[in-house]
C-alpha cells in the first residue's frame, strides 16, 4: 500500500514527531495529504489518506473568518461555540465514540502505511 505515503515521507522530510521517533504513525498522520487530495478534488484519496483531512479542512476555512468576524463586530460568538463544544465533549456518550473514532483512524494510519 505505498500509495498512501505522504510526500514528505518521499522525500525524507517526515514531519510527525510522532512517527519521526517510534517509527508509527500518530492519529493525524495524512491530515495534510488528505487536504491535498480535497483541494485537487480525490475525495476517495482524500478518505483513504486522512478522514480527519475533511474536519481540518472545514476549520482551517471557517475559524480564522470566524473569529476576525467577531474581532471586526467586537462579539464572542467563537469563545461560546468553543465552549459549547468543550461541554459537549466532556459527556461520556460524546467522549467515548470520538476516542473510538480516533483510536480507529490511528489503527488505520498504522495498517495502511505497513
Amino acid at each position: 500500500m505505498g500509495q498512501f505515503r505522504s510526500q514528505g515521507e518521499a522525500r525524507g522530510t517526515e514531519v510527525c514527531l510522532i512517527r519521526k521517533t517510534t517509527g508509527v504513525p500518530c492519529p493525524s498522520c495524512g491530515t495534510t495529504q488528505a487536504i491535498n487530495y480535497i483541494l485537487l478534488g480525490d475525495l476517495r484519496e482524500a478518505l483513504l489518506a486522512n478522514p480527519l483531512g475533511f474536519i481540518m479542512l472545514l476549520a482551517m476555512a471557517a475559524f480564522p473568518v470566524w473569529i476576525i468576524t467577531d474581532l471586526a463586530l467586537n462579539k464572542n460568538s467563537f469563545f461560546r461555540f468553543y465552549h459549547y463544544v468543550e461541554c459537549i465533549f466532556r459527556k461520556k456518550a460524546v467522549a467515548i465514540p470520538a476516542i473510538l473514532l480516533i483510536i480507529a483512524i490511528w489503527i488505520w494510519n498504522i495498517i495502511k502505511l505497513t
